[in-house]
């Protein structure tokens, strides 16, 4: 897990952010990446936490804190909740 955003994430994580944008209904802003990079980690303006990689995306909590202790709990997120 790695919470401190890589200067080149942005770049690559905007177009991808665009497409969860309308699933979740708000704006997200990357936070770091989970599951060795392929989780792409990012917050809404509430604190939520989702977790994204190409099409899949996930609530995984409704604060950073709670996401910190289940992404070092089970990086794998097993009660991460899909969003269509």
């Amino acid at each position: 897990m790695r919470l401190d955003p890589p200067p080149g994430m942005g770049k690559v994580s905007t177009r991808r952010i665009a497409t969860y944008v309308p699933r979740v209904g708000k704006k997200l802003v990357p936070i770091g990446t989970a599951d060795r990079g392929w989780q792409l980690l990012m917050m809404d303006s509430d604190g939520v936490v989702y977790s994204g990689n190409d099409e899949w995306l996930a609530r995984v909590a409704d604060s950073g804190p709670v996401a910190i202790d289940l992404l070092l709990t089970d990086p794998s997120l097993p009660d991460a909740v899909d969003i269509p």
